[in-house]
């Protein structure tokens, strides 16, 4: 339960347009910067961070393209902003958080080992954010409810976003 700070990246770079971001899109720190500035909201040290890409609507309608291999997302330089920030939860709207295909060089799924593995920065995948982003809700309080797993690495949770 805290503070999550909610940046549409998708309707920013959109005009203000609910479209999603093309497929393979990497969201840059500069992306976060200028949609952060543009909503008037500030990510705090512990805050939870929620980005909408605009994919999570093609969740159970166009399951191929939302699992397919060019999903759009945070890069590293992205998570290098997220990491600065103090950030202690990241999630998005799409099935692996990070750029697909997720791979910079030879390395596989970067961002997910600069946050989680490298700076214990939990991820949230498969976000509904439709709803915080047509209500231009930027600001809000975060529940999760995941599942006690013993000895697990993830889990299926729950996410509240208690909005003003």
């Amino acid at each position: 339960i805290n503070r999550v700070v909610f940046l549409d990246v998708a309707r920013q770079l959109a005009g203000g347009q609910p479209d999603p971001l093309a497929p393979g899109f990497e969201i840059t720190a500069a992306h976060l910067d200028q949609t952060a500035k543009a909503q008037g909201v500030e990510v705090r040290k512990g805050d939870s961070l929620l980005i909408r890409t605009g994919w999570g609507q093609y969740f159970g309608k166009d399951n191929a393209k939302y699992l397919g291999e060019q999903s759009p997302g945070p890069g590293q330089a992205a998570a290098r902003w997220v990491i600065g920030k103090g950030v202690r939860l990241a999630g998005d709207d799409t099935a692996t958080f990070e750029k697909r295909p997720a791979a910079y060089g030879k390395e596989l799924f970067s961002v997910h080992m600069m946050l989680l593995a490298d700076n214990g920065i939990y991820i949230v995948e498969n976000a509904n954010l439709e709803p915080l982003g047509d209500a231009k809700a930027y600001v809000a309080l975060l529940i999760l409810t995941p599942l006690r797993i013993q000895g697990a690495t993830g889990s299926p949770l729950r996410a509240i976003a208690l909005a003003p």
